[in-house]
This record gives structure tokens, sequence and C-alpha cells, in this order.
């Protein structure tokens, strides 16, 4: 199987994050639109792994202005 190095990786997810398309980056890059999928689930995985560990105990300083702001939102946008 063949396996994509660092140099390729980086030029995906930089494409991805850019706003391209997974049929445009993979034009571009020259990487199967199915490799690159995986690759995207694996970092947004990696991504929420991170972030459970890393985002933790953070005060909300703001947390008192949330009532009225619900307030102010679209409906869409609201807490149901």
């Amino acid at each position: 199987m063949n396996t994509l190095n660092v140099e390729e990786k980086v030029r995906v997810i930089a494409a991805m994050v850019e706003g391209n398309s997974i049929r445009s980056t993979e034009c571009v890059t020259g990487v199967h639109r199915d490799t690159i999928m995986r690759l995207i689930l694996r970092v947004g995985q990696n991504c929420e792994c991170l972030l459970d560990e890393r985002m933790r105990g953070l005060p909300c300083l703001f947390f008192h202005l949330l009532p009225g702001l619900f307030h102010q939102l679209p409906q869409c946008y609201s807490p149901a």
C-alpha cells in the first residue's frame, strides 16, 4: 500500500483549509479523493482528541451576558 509522505499530507490539508473542494484538491495535488477523505477524517479525529485534552477548565468571563445575547440572535442560531 502506498502512503503519503509528510509534504504531501501538508499540501492536501493546506488545500482543504483554503477552501478547495475534494475534487479540486485531487487535481492540484495528484492524491486520490478517497485518500484525501481518509486523511481529513484522521486529522479531524486527532483535532477532536487534542481539543478534548487541552480545552479543560477554561473560565467563561462573559457568561452573564449570554441570556441577553440569545435574544439578539436570529431564530436559527438561538438555542432550542
